[in-house]
């Protein structure tokens, strides 16, 4: 199975960015798989999920205060 993504040919101005974006012809864009952007972008595999771990919070205060307000700002306006 090939996977596709899709990468910009060519460096656009921000003018040309705003054209192309109402213009009714799209912007050509060349389809290259997923493998081939791991070549050109010279990527390796994660070896392990402690490679992806990191320390967000300074403390789980911190963190207990940040997850209280997301639930509260979710649950502002339900009823």
């Amino acid at each position: 199975m090939n996977v596709y993504w899709w990468m910009e040919v060519g460096v656009m101005s921000e003018a040309a960015v705003r054209v192309a974006a109402f213009s009714a012809s799209p912007v050509r864009r060349a389809r290259v798989t997923a493998a081939e952007q791991v070549r050109v972008r010279k990527q390796q595999p994660i070896s392990s999920i402690e490679e992806l771990a990191c320390d967000v919070w300074e403390s789980d205060k911190e963190l207990e205060e940040f997850l209280e307000d997301l639930y509260a700002s979710r649950h502002l306006n339900v009823a």
